[in-house]
């Protein structure tokens, strides 16, 4: 059985419907004295789209803060600083570590999902090397362990790549043009 496709990645991937009508509605006429104009399928479908994403990372903060408080976030900070102590206080372990690994492999499972529906085509070569260097990097930058650092610390790396770092590379190339 073929699931995945391989290395020629899973395509097509259904992105997720619009609401009925009548909710449609209500928001065009919420985004029309926005835009300016009466919005077109594609631009109202990327809106309701962002506007999804923008939810389903509310949520995941949210669950992520109330496991960050809950006696299942104290254990995975004790084991954190230090395992031995960790279990000397009686914290099962190997327990806790499966149980941080499956809350990190839902979250990302649930973005993956996010993702591969606004890319409607998902393939080996979309999550490379430099796609974890760069999660890597929000992270660390953020503070490891700080939820609003690590959202600080994603937007300062997105911005920095897509405006400073762009206009550097476009002016680097007009001193070598010259």
């Amino acid at each position: 059985i073929n699931l995945t496709n391989g290395p020629q990645g899973i395509t097509p991937i259904q992105r997720p419907p619009l609401p009925p009508d009548g909710i449609m509605q209500f928001f065009r006429t919420i985004l029309t004295p926005l835009v300016g104009h009466s919005p077109t399928d594609a631009e109202f479908y990327n809106v309701m789209f962002y506007f999804l994403a923008l939810v389903v990372i509310g949520i995941a903060i949210v669950v992520a803060t109330r496991l960050e408080d809950s006696r299942i976030g104290r254990a995975w900070t004790a084991i954190r600083e230090d395992e031995t102590a960790a279990i000397a206080m009686g914290i099962p372990l190997v327990k806790m570590k499966l149980a941080a690994f499956a809350a990190g492999a839902s979250f990302a499972g649930a973005m993956g999902a996010l993702y591969a529906a606004n890319r409607t085509f998902v393939s080996p070569e979309t999550f490379d090397f430099q796609v974890s260097i760069g999660v890597l990097t929000y992270v660390i930058l953020g503070g490891l362990g700080s939820i609003p650092g690590v959202i600080f610390g994603a937007a300062t790396v997105v911005l920095l790549n897509i405006q400073v770092l762009q206009n550097f590379s476009l002016y680097l190339s007009g001193l070598r043009q010259s």
